[in-house]
């Protein structure tokens, strides 16, 4: 890894295992996307630069009544992981303020995301765990070597935008105009390096 480069990965857990389950051919319960960057399916990340001076903007998307909406997901987290090395022995700080989509690619979102709480730090290796205590998926990001920080977003109950599959690529708006919870947060995060990486779950 180049001595400038650093990663850091984003991930959403909800309060119990089975709201991440999803039927097939169903919008997915809980996604995120990062408006500006690129898909890295490879490493399962976003990837983009930050000395190119755009902002971060994170959506935390919850399918509610969507194509495969279950309801409420209850007490979704947002985990930040990054090496421990990279930022020098100092924590990276890192600050989420509430937004909206403002519109971008015809998504609406008229609710303002819930102020973010610092919920818990980890620098022991240890992977976040759901409320059930079954393990995050890693992706590749968590275990020696790395540290977390772990913020509480709330509930996702509202079906006030529309929902589709941002796994892979920004989607379409669908036909249907409700159905999803959209928390957009500005991220920001002060840490020495340039380049950084949000994972997906």
């Amino acid at each position: 890894m180049k001595k400038n480069l650093s990663r850091f990965a984003i991930a959403c857990l909800a309060a119990s295992a089975a709201a991440l389950s999803t039927p097939v051919h169903a919008v997915p319960l809980l996604q995120l996307y990062v408006e500006g960057a690129t898909y890295d399916t490879e490493h399962e990340s976003w990837v983009f630069d930050l000395s190119t001076g755009h902002s971060i903007r994170l959506w935390a998307i919850g399918n509610i009544a969507g194509p495969g909406g279950k309801g409420t997901i209850y007490d979704v987290k947002l985990s930040a992981v990054y090496r421990d090395a990279v930022a020098d022995n100092k924590d990276a700080d890192i600050t989420l303020t509430g937004s909206t989509t403002g519109g971008f690619g015809g998504f609406t979102d008229p609710s303002i995301a819930a102020a973010a709480s610092l919920n818990g730090y980890n620098d022991s290796g240890d992977v976040p765990l759901l409320s059930d205590g079954s393990a995050l998926a890693p992706h590749g990001t968590y275990g020696e070597g790395w540290e977390w920080q772990e913020f509480a977003l709330g509930d996702f109950d509202l079906t006030d935008s529309p929902t589709a599959d941002f796994i892979t690529e920004f989607p379409d708006v669908p036909l249907s105009t409700s159905g999803a919870h959209i928390s957009v947060y500005d991220i920001e995060i002060d840490a020495p390096q340039t380049t950084r990486t949000l994972e997906s779950p």
